[in-house]
């Protein structure tokens, strides 16, 4: 990827870092999604940061509870203790499955299924006023389709139709049914054929996702994908795989959150996490498998939605739409529409839906804005934006007034989580197998994971304490004095700081990288 540096021509470095100090507290919100603080390295896999602040709700258990027939059955299935899914159940009262991840099977995550695909839900009358916006302003439509709620639940139903077709256009029908019947045939045996062929080759490359053959005789005539069939289940009938390459199964849990991940994490979980270490078992808070969208005129209609759905009520759980009237200019053109202050001013508040005409530093972001047109649209994405229940009035070419009402938006989150059994004062290696722990876009697979892991414990030792399919957090108990070697074999190992061709830039956040590991002794990593 191409990085831009401060500084290069063309990219006036006092307007970006003007600009940056300006907007950081509107568009770099956490609440907003955005980025964090410096210093504060975000977790894809929703690794809780070890010295975020502890959520202030105060947290209690309740002793009342008792297992289910059906919690009951998977503590048997899974070899766990029923007090320890009782403890699970009275921090964090979830529902609760199993999870099969890790090894030559195919994994079933389907309990853990995320759920962001729902629309969001607005007001009926907003859903009628968007409508009527686009009908009286047909030039306004673009605007009003981006606004509402989207529903994607049959898109990857439809990718598949679209590839099957193009396959069935590739080879012809005739072929391509033959290749779905064997297919088909042979999905039962796909672990023993993976486990035969790793045998045969090898351990693959790191990073190198080793795809086997399949006979392609099957195609040319009934007879041929009869045969092909036959040998499948001569070779692979009654036999199963070898321990070390089986799937590891694991607790799956959903449970209501309570604040933000990251800038508030749940006291329950933490505490939860400690317990179940102490009794030999590590649990990886995964992440926010739905984030709904619910929408009041009223504030406390909104609260009231949350404490309901098990949620604190704070500013990451709830959003507030501000009142506003203000001027707007659609389509928008540049070349005219920054050469005064007052156009300027119009674009910030039309761009974004957390100003009002009010707000701190807008007169001083006009005047930015205007220093460096070309760049300030790629840095604002300057655009009109049009919010639940707003009315429109046109006052001319390019010209409409805006008025803005309030709405608050509840965000009530469900979050996964999964459970594994591991030995007592363990490293949690296992927890990294289990989960499949890798990063084969960087040329990392699973056990060049763990041969790193046992290399870093040799030498300073280290206990995994979460881990997910993309990503894992470590600490180390010793570390030396000099940390640049440790820190360009982070770097090395998952590069997921993109350094430019700047050295005192990358000095600096490799600085900073030290900095952190000498404070926490904890490290996170994410392979994308």
């Amino acid at each position: 990827m191409t990085q831009r540096r401060l500084g290069q021509p063309g990219t006036p470095l006092l307007f970006y870092i003007s600009l940056g100090f300006l907007l950081g507290n509107c568009f770099h919100s956490p609440a907003f999604g955005g980025e964090l603080p410096t210093g504060v390295t975000r977790s894809v896999t929703s690794m809780p940061s070890v010295d975020a602040p502890l959520n202030p709700r105060p947290v209690s258990k309740s002793k009342n509870m008792a297992l289910t027939e059906h919690e009951k059955q998977i503590a048997k299935e899974l070899g766990f203790e029923e007090s320890v899914l009782l403890l699970i159940k009275e921090h964090l009262n979830p529902e609760m499955g199993i999870v099969k991840s890790g090894g030559l099977e195919v994994e079933d995550r389907s309990f853990l299924k995320e759920d962001y695909n729902q629309p969001a839900q607005m007001l009926e009358k907003d859903l009628k006023n968007y409508h009527d916006i686009a009908a009286k302003y047909p030039e306004l439509k673009k605007i009003v389709d981006f606004e509402l709620p989207k529903d994607y639940s049959d898109s990857l139903e439809r990718t598949i139709i679209q590839s099957d077709a193009r396959q069935r256009e590739e080879i012809g029908s005739e072929k391509y049914e033959r290749m779905k019947a064997y297919r088909l045939a042979a999905e039962p045996f796909q672990s023993l054929i993976a486990q035969d062929h790793l045998d045969a080759q090898g351990r693959p490359k790191a990073g190198m996702v080793y795809l086997h053959s399949e006979p392609t005789e099957y195609l040319d005539s009934d007879e041929a994908l009869k045969n092909a069939i036959a040998l499948l289940h001569t070779k692979y009938d009654g036999k199963s795989l070898r321990p070390e390459n089986k799937a590891k199964l694991m607790l799956g849990l959903k449970y209501k959150g309570v604040g933000d991940f990251m800038f508030g994490p749940d006291r329950r979980m933490r505490n939860l996490r400690t317990e179940l270490e102490s009794l030999g078992y590590r649990i990886a808070d995964e992440r926010e498998i739905s984030a709904r969208r619910v929408q009041f005129e009223n504030e406390a209609e909104a609260e009231k939605y949350l404490q309901e759905a098990g949620m604190a009520v704070d500013s990451l759980s709830l959003d507030r739409q501000m009142k506003c009237q203000y001027r707007a200019i659609y389509p928008i053109d540049i070349a005219k529409d920054l050469t005064n202050l007052e156009d300027a001013n119009a674009l910030i508040l039309q761009s974004n839906p957390f100003l009002t005409s009010d707000s701190d530093g807008i007169v001083q972001m006009a005047k930015l804005l205007m220093t460096n047109p070309p760049a300030a649209k790629d840095a604002m994405r300057l655009d009109l934006r049009l919010l639940p229940g707003s009315t429109v009035t046109k006052l001319g070419e390019r010209q409409w007034m805006i008025d803005r009402p309030e709405r608050f938006t509840a965000r009530p989150m469900l979050r996964t989580a999964t459970v594994i059994k591991v030995p007592k004062n363990s490293s949690g290696f296992e927890m990294v197998k289990a989960q499949g722990t890798s990063g084969m876009n960087y040329g990392i697979d699973n056990e060049g994971v763990i041969e790193k892991l046992k290399y870093w414990d040799k030498k300073y030792g280290v206990t995994v304490i979460e881990a997910t399919f993309e990503g894992m957090k470590i600490s180390f108990k010793n570390l030396p004095d000099d940390l640049s070697e440790l820190c360009t074999e982070f770097f090395l190992f998952c590069p997921e700081i993109e350094l430019s061709d700047d050295e005192h830039s990358n000095a600096a956040r490799m600085r900073q990288m030290a900095d952190n590991l000498r404070k926490t002794k904890v490290r996170s990593f994410w392979w994308d």
